[in-house]
């Protein structure tokens, strides 16, 4: 959904919208998938030259687990408070940034709400998404899902590069 900031009035407008499972935005999710429409529910302001965008975003995501890749489900109910300005003309060559910068949404004609909620969600989900604290993963020699079975490599063969230190005795 996008709005142009000039079509917002200055008492505010009251945007609900779903970004559904098939969309276009919502292939843009990095981490994972989306099982059930994102709702978005968003009260918008004009603030200075920029926008508000205050509201709640739920909805439910799935993933997979970044040790056994199992897909697991993830509830998303997010607090939303953005503000996005417009984006400068040009940028002086250097220039030091402040706390503000860092913090700076930029748009250029039209407020992409559909890209502010993705964004949302991406920056609320952990570095590490894991289907549970203690999943053990995958054998990296067999592959076998080790929260569900068994490593199926077995002991074999010593490597014949450690044979010399088996005769090995410090002195």
């Amino acid at each position: 959904m996008r709005l142009r900031p000039e079509d917002i009035p200055a008492s505010g407008l009251r945007v609900e919208f779903d970004l559904g499972p098939g969309g276009a935005a919502a292939d843009g999710l990095a981490p994972g998938r989306l099982s059930d429409p994102l709702e978005a529910r968003f009260f918008i302001e004009p603030v200075g030259e920029g926008v508000r965008v205050r509201g709640a975003v739920t909805g439910r995501l799935v993933l997979a687990c970044q040790r056994c890749l199992a897909e697991a489900s993830r509830e998303i109910d997010l607090a939303v408070d953005v503000i996005l300005s417009p984006l400068p003309e040009e940028f002086p060559e250097e220039f030091q940034l402040d706390r503000g910068d860092l913090e700076a949404v930029y748009f250029e004609e039209e407020v992409d709400l559909d890209r502010v909620v993705l964004d949302q969600v991406e920056l609320s989900l952990p570095m590490v998404y894991l289907c549970r604290e203690a999943c053990p993963g995958i054998c990296p020699g067999c592959g076998a899902d080790l929260g569900r079975e068994a490593c199926r490599c077995g002991e074999g063969p010593p490597d014949p590069r450690w044979e010399k230190l088996k005769d090995w005795r410090p002195r």
